[in-house]
């Protein structure tokens, strides 16, 4: 077995129903059960795939800690060690390591970033108290502080021939968070500074490619006239047909005008006319209590969903990165 697998399943609910107080007749305690994304894809169902399956390459993964990031990413803190070089058990006591994942969602789709505490492994190391075991991590935020709490461990051949196994708590803002975040955290501001820079800025109305002609000017401006006065791309039904028949002219013409004076196909064109408009919304502190769903929809977007890949795909961001940090 290549690979091993964490599944991430939504066990809170079940761990609530497991320590629920006595009930009165009237009451219940009830759980509830989501679903999973996981697709065996060998014969001997030694391999998985899905969204909701996380592998790490010649590793078990054993348990996680899940947590979101100043940058609107989730972060998964996890427990590792290396399958097929020594026995199951003498790796996951000697050689277990914590590693982190990144995702844009917290119930799946976790990408490693590396291993960050004992990435020797299985070493014959006693130079602390955790320096070969690792395990159970879960890591919270306090007053603005990241804490990773875990088991640790060593060998305790040479020492009092006890096993000085003790629960350690350490600042993982020094060794997971700061890092990162703080790379994350300068690299996120330069994107949101650029993205609100070309919303505010007015694209030209100017041919890109050398087949405009004047007609083809001509509708760019009666479309930038409709865009900047009118806000028609708030409308979240609209599309080629309709306001080609609005303006009365042919859809193919409108079309060609698009691509030939802006280079983009016409429904490119107006989702960047709403992501302009969002990142305005989103750039107001007076706007901070509207939800990611009313921003989208403000802005002419008919999904939640369709708002964040296209804003993501435009400013390389999310729409609660660019919020967390605007200027």
């Amino acid at each position: 077995m290549k690979k091993g697998s964490l599944f991430i399943i939504a066990w809170t609910g079940l761990l609530l129903g497991s320590s629920c107080r006595s009930l009165s007749p009237e009451e219940d305690c009830r759980y509830r059960s989501e679903a999973v994304d996981l697709q065996i894809v060998s014969a001997d169902s030694s391999r998985v795939a899905g969204h909701s399956c996380f592998q790490v390459d010649n590793h078990f993964v054993w348990g996680a800690s899940p947590i979101q990031g100043e940058d609107g990413k989730y972060y998964l803190v996890f427990a590792g060690f290396e399958t097929g070089t020594y026995r199951f058990s003498d790796a996951w006591v000697l050689g277990s390591k914590l590693g982190l994942a990144v995702s844009d969602n917290p119930d799946g789709g976790y990408h490693f970033l590396g291993f960050f505490l004992n990435q020797d492994g299985y070493a014959p190391d006693t130079s602390s108290w955790d320096a070969q075991t690792v395990h159970n991590p879960h890591i919270r935020k306090f007053d603005g502080k990241y804490y990773l709490y875990y088991i640790g461990g060593a060998d305790p051949i040479g020492l009092a021939k006890t096993c000085r196994v003790t629960a350690g708590v350490v600042f993982a803002a020094l060794l997971v968070v700061s890092v990162l975040y703080r790379r994350k955290h300068r690299a996120y501001r330069r994107l949101a500074a650029c993205s609100r820079e070309w919303a505010e800025r007015v694209p030209a109305v100017a041919p890109h490619s050398p087949e405009a002609d004047a007609s083809d000017l001509a509708l760019m401006e009666e479309l930038r006239r409709l865009v900047d006065e009118e806000h028609i791309y708030l409308d979240p039904n609209l599309d080629l047909n309709t306001l080609s028949q609005r303006m009365g002219v042919p859809r193919y013409l409108l079309s060609k005008a698009v691509n030939t004076v802006y280079g983009k196909a016409f429904s490119a064109y107006i989702n960047e006319c709403r992501v302009r408009h969002a990142i305005l919304l989103l750039s107001d502190p007076a706007n901070d209590h509207l939800s990611f769903e009313a921003i989208a929809l403000d802005s002419g977007f008919p999904t939640r969903q369709t708002f964040y890949r296209v804003f993501k795909a435009q400013t390389e961001i999310s729409p609660a990165a660019y919020r967390k940090n605007r200027e």
